[in-house]
């Protein structure tokens, strides 16, 4: 299982040297207020094609930096479901509905020159006890 998601990586990260693609049409769009972090994110949901029909329980991947990788991702993944190289699963993208704030989000301390840094554990906290189980 482990190699599968290695390879759609490895994909998704070739896709990523070319061209941004552009968002999906259809993917479920939710506003999120985290209380965690105190900002608001774009979270978009992409779900199987069986969903609907199946009372399965899925694995979820949960997408940063949505704004420029969702539509790489669900292209990607498309392409391997439809050739059954995987199976299937949920896209979860995170998205920033305001400001971009990376650096706040992605660094577990302060840096030097970067003012909002060192906020990680708060997002981290958002993912986990928010968004996971919301999703």
């Amino acid at each position: 299982m482990r190699l599968i998601y290695i390879a759609f990586l490895s994909l998704f990260i070739l896709s990523c040297e070319e061209e941004i693609k552009p968002i999906p049409k259809g993917l479920i769009e939710e506003i999120f207020d985290s209380q965690q972090v105190g900002d608001t994110y774009i979270i978009r949901i992409n779900l199987p094609e069986s969903y609907i029909e199946s009372e399965r329980v899925y694995p979820v991947l949960y997408q940063l930096d949505g704004e420029t990788t969702t539509g790489s991702v669900i292209k990607s993944y498309k392409n391997l479901t439809v050739s059954n190289y995987i199976q299937e699963f949920i896209i979860v993208t995170i998205d920033y509905k305001f400001d971009n704030k990376r650096v706040r989000d992605y660094t577990p301390t302060a840096l030097d020159g970067f003012d909002e840094s060192g906020g990680a554990a708060k997002f981290l906290n958002f993912l986990r006890l928010e968004l996971f189980p919301y999703i």
